[in-house]
């Protein structure tokens, strides 16, 4: 027996790397419900309605009654 453990190298898959998904891109307009971004290093999904649309949305308006602020704070899950 060995202290170092034997691997097969032909026995060995290699991972499956998902690629990284587009930064944000504030102007897009285009967003929709599964979409996945990149910003600061963090991923994030646009939630399904009623929340895809404030995927869209870049700044939450103060004027806005507080459920659709909350619909807007929760449009985008961190993943």
């Amino acid at each position: 027996p060995t202290f170092i453990p034997v691997v097969d190298v032909e026995e060995v898959s290699p991972a499956v790397l998902t690629p990284c998904p587009p930064h944000y891109v504030p102007s897009n307009t285009n967003y929709a419900a599964g979409d996945a971004i990149e910003m600061n290093s963090h991923v994030f999904v646009c939630n399904h309605p009623p929340y895809e649309e404030y995927c869209n949305i870049v700044k939450m308006d103060e004027s806005w009654n507080a459920t659709i602020q909350e619909l807007f704070q929760d449009a985008w899950g961190h993943m």
